[in-house]
């Protein structure tokens, strides 16, 4: 059977969704890029909350410390987006390699929820889950990285 990608002319966008040729992994990655993209909202709420609108939008110059939570969630986003680079790398990487092993869907999910548990621990300041879903989160990504390279040989 051949390989049709929906970049070529004779396979509109439905049939490209109908028969699922994005991957699995490339879901989960852009459910990643939604969390990751959605994350400052309950920060910068905190802040809104503390501070009033008007000061938010400008740069007081001292403004009032915000909710420890927030300062925590801040810290959570900063490190989920610097892992989100890695990861996108691992994910494209194998799609663009055509891997189709259904391990790495597993870890591309096993990312996501990682990053999702982790980013609630950190809030929530439950350090040992924090770390531990950290590692399964840089576990999967490594899966991914690896399958690639092995590919490669």
């Amino acid at each position: 059977m051949r390989r049709r990608y929906c970049r070529n002319l004779a396979i509109t966008p439905a049939e490209f969704l109908d028969e699922k040729i994005v991957s699995t992994a490339l879901f989960y990655l852009a459910l990643s890029i939604l969390l990751s993209a959605l994350l400052w909202i309950p920060y910068v709420i905190d802040r809104i909350l503390k501070t009033g609108l008007i000061p938010v939008l400008g740069y007081p110059e001292n403004p009032p410390a915000q909710s420890a939570w927030a300062i925590r969630l801040k810290k959570a986003h900063a490190n989920g987006t610097e892992n989100l680079v890695i990861f996108a790398a691992a994910v494209l990487s194998a799609h663009m390699a055509q891997l189709t092993d259904p391990l790495i869907a597993s870890a591309a999910m096993s990312y996501f929820a990682a990053r999702v548990v982790y980013t609630a621990a950190y809030t929530l300041a439950i350090p040992l889950l924090r770390t531990l879903a950290f590692t399964v989160g840089l576990l999967a990504t490594l899966y991914i990285a690896c399958q690639v390279m092995l590919a490669m040989l």
